[in-house]
């Protein structure tokens, strides 16, 4: 039976169990007897409740599996939830008015509804991907579409100068972010950037003497054809080539072989700009007649 629990408090927490909290409970006594609550429990504004003489803290049913909790830096309070401090230092301020922002990455004031400046993060993050050379791309252009509905900088027209420049800056970073990770080139490249940068350089070389031998001889079979359904076999061949190489680089970010992934990326270049050439050399009509969507 509960009992000293302020009626705003006492509604949310279930009525069986033992728990009981006294007026001055702390954050310790609180995660000691909180599992033993049957409706899981998170805290929320701790600074709410000190009206009602409760201890700083205010508990309501949740949907997270279980409660968690760590020392506020901002107050000292035992246990708080530093995430949900009011007054934590590590969340900022929206810049129209002086409430602080939900999180770090918020996009609008819930007070004053204006549009905050774009956040630094890397282009996996901005679409709450995991970063990983296979991803979902059917999730990507979902998370592309509706960041871009929201931040277009058609939305905001009629809005004040900070927001349209804001707005401009967001639709900046999430197209040049989405143009990286929908292409797997670039998506590769952009990875071993964020693990190891000193394997990129601008001089690409194949390092697999097989490899390069295939390479160039399929760049003199283009240079020596005028043939259009030559020309088309040799398209099919660098397209398998591409699909064959690619799935090399899935392989090598799976075993966090950075070496082996940049060997890839600069055998898949080799193939880009082989299939960049075939496009531009083949007429549309040669496509169409074998049913093939040209790609690049």
């Amino acid at each position: 039976m509960l009992r000293s629990v302020p009626s705003a408090v006492r509604s949310l927490i279930p009525s069986t169990g033992s728990i009981v909290f006294g007026q001055s409970v702390s954050y310790s006594q609180v995660t000691s007897n909180i599992t033993q609550i049957s409706t899981k429990l998170e805290l929320r504004n701790h600074t709410s409740l000190k009206n009602e003489g409760f201890s700083a803290f205010q508990v309501r049913p949740s949907l997270t599996t279980r409660a968690h909790f760590s020392t506020c830096g901002h107050c000292n309070h035992d246990n708080a939830p530093t995430d949900m401090c009011a007054s934590s230092s590590d969340t900022p301020k929206c810049w129209s008015c002086p409430v602080r922002l939900s999180g770090t990455k918020s996009l609008f004031c819930k007070e004053c509804g204006v549009l905050q400046p774009p956040v630094k993060q890397d282009h996996f993050a901005l679409f709450n991907m995991a970063p990983t050379f296979d991803i979902d791309t059917n999730k990507l252009e979902l998370a592309f579409h509706a960041l871009q509905n929201k931040l277009h900088p058609d939305r905001f027209c009629s809005r004040s100068q900070k927001e349209q420049t804001f707005s401009l800056a967001h639709a900046a970073h999430i197209n040049s972010s989405y143009t990286t990770l929908r292409d797997p080139l670039a998506r590769a490249r952009y990875l071993i950037s964020l693990h190891k940068p000193e394997l990129l350089s601008e001089e690409t070389t194949v390092t697999d003497t097989t490899i390069l031998m295939e390479i160039l001889e399929l760049r003199e079979r283009v240079a020596d054809t005028d043939d259009s359904e030559e020309l088309f076999r040799i398209y099919q061949e660098v397209a398998v080539k591409k699909a064959q190489t690619i799935e090399k680089l899935s392989e090598a970010f799976k075993r966090e072989d950075y070496n082996a992934a940049n060997d890839a990326v600069n055998t898949l270049s080799y193939y880009y700009s082989l299939n960049k050439e075939l496009l531009s050399r083949v007429p549309g009509e040669v496509f169409s007649k074998h049913n093939v969507c040209p790609t690049l």
